[in-house]
């Protein structure tokens, strides 16, 4: 069973994800980081970054949110 990853941990995540190659898309009112190429370890650590930012990016880090929204607004079909 994996842990749980920390605020901190989530975040280096993101923007490693975003680095890499993962797009920021916003789904249903949420955010949603995708792989491009179907890597499935890449795509659970996606599925749990996703998660966390969910519960915690707007009331917590709102530029970071902000930057999100932006880069999934710019990266909808």
């Amino acid at each position: 069973m994996m842990r749980r990853l920390s605020q901190s941990e989530a975040f280096k995540g993101v923007f490693m994800a975003i680095l890499s190659g993962l797009e920021v898309a916003k789904i249903g009112g949420k955010f949603v980081l995708r792989f491009k190429g179907g890597d499935e370890g890449l795509n659970e650590l996606a599925n749990r970054i996703t998660d966390i930012m969910s519960r915690h990016t707007d009331r917590k880090f709102p530029k970071l949110f902000r930057c999100l929204q932006l880069m999934a607004a710019d990266g909808l079909p």
